[in-house]
C-alpha cells in the first residue's frame, strides 16, 4: 500500500485540528441540548489469531469506569468469530461476558451474544472504511437474591474511517481512525440500563510492526447509566486500544 509522506510536524498539526474540531462540535451539541455530562475510562485489548485466509479468531476485553457520583466499573470479555467471504465481505459472531460493579447500587451481569456482516469498503488509497452492521441479543442478570433478569434486542451501524500514513522511511506506521455509531432498539428498552443512542469518535493510532498496533480514542456518546436515569447524558470518554495480531495460516 502506498502512504504519503509527510514530516511530524505536519501529523501533529493535523491531529491537533481533529481534536478541536471534535471538542468543539461535542461542546457545542451539549450546550444546544441542555445535556449532563460524564467522563468514562476504557483500557480494551483486541486479540486476533489469523487461522487461514477466510477463518480468523478474535474478540477484546479490558475494563471500563465511570467518573460520578454513582459510579460504576465494568469489568468484559468477548470472544469473536469471522468468516471472510471476499476481499469486501465478512461475517461474525461473538458471545459478550460483562460484569458491573456499582458503588451504591446491586451489582449486574450481562450474556451478550451477537451476530454481524462488515463491508470494507470504500478503500481510497490511504484513506480505507469499515461498515458493520450486527444483532445483540442482550440477556441482564441483577445480582440479588432473586436475580431479576431482562432481555433486549438492538441493531447497532458503524461507519469507520481511518487514514494511514508514514511519517518517515524507517518508522512505523500512523493513523487517523474515526467512527460514528447508532444504536436502533429492536424491542421495548424502557427498562434496559445501558441504552446508547448515538457514538461518535476520534484518535490517533500508532503500528510499529505488523503484529502490534495502538489507538488513543477521544469519544462522545448519548446514553443513560441506569433505568432510572434519563437520557441527557453526554458521556465523555477517553480508550486505549491495544492490538495484537498473529498469523497461524501454513
Amino acid at each position: 500500500m502506498h502512504f504519503n509522506k509527510i514530516n511530524t510536524v505536519c501529523f501533529l498539526k493535523v491531529v491537533t485540528a481533529f481534536l478541536i474540531v471534535f471538542m468543539f462540535y461535542v461542546n457545542r451539541i451539549s450546550a444546544q441540548n441542555n445535556t449532563r455530562k460524564a467522563e468514562q475510562l476504557w483500557i480494551d485489548y483486541y486479540p486476533t489469531f489469523i487461522l487461514s485466509d477466510r477463518l480468523q479468531i478474535s474478540g477484546d476485553g479490558g475494563f471500563r469506569i465511570m467518573f460520578e457520583d454513582n459510579m460504576w466499573e465494568r469489568f468484559y470479555i468477548r470472544p469473536t468469530a469471522c468468516y471472510r467471504l471476499n476481499s469486501l465481505w465478512k461475517i461474525e459472531g461473538a458471545l459478550g461476558l460483562f460484569y458491573f460493579i456499582y458503588d451504591q447500587k446491586i451489582d449486574r451481569l450481562e450474556i451478550t451474544p451477537w451476530q454481524g456482516v462488515r463491508l470494507n469498503w470504500p478503500n481510497i488509497k490511504a484513506l480505507r472504511f469499515t461498515n458493520t452492521v450486527r444483532l445483540e441479543e442482550r440477556n441482564s442478570f441483577l445480582i440479588d437474591d432473586n436475580w431479576s433478569s431482562n432481555f433486549d434486542l438492538r441493531i447497532r451501524y458503524r461507519m469507520a474511517p481511518r487514514y494511514r500514513f508514514k511519517p518517515n522511511k524507517k518508522g512505523g506506521i500512523w493513523s487517523i481512525p474515526a467512527y460514528i455509531e447508532l444504536f436502533i432498539p429492536a424491542n421495548d428498552l424502557s427498562n434496559e440500563f445501558f441504552h446508547n443512542r448515538n457514538r461518535e469518535a476520534i484518535g490517533v493510532g500508532y503500528n510499529p510492526s505488523n503484529k502490534w498496533n495502538y489507538n488513543l480514542m477521544f469519544i462522545r456518546q448519548k446514553s443513560r447509566s441506569g433505568p432510572d436515569v434519563d437520557f441527557g447524558i453526554a458521556s465523555y470518554v477517553l480508550q486505549l486500544q491495544i492490538r495484537t495480531r498473529w498469523d497461524f495460516k501454513d
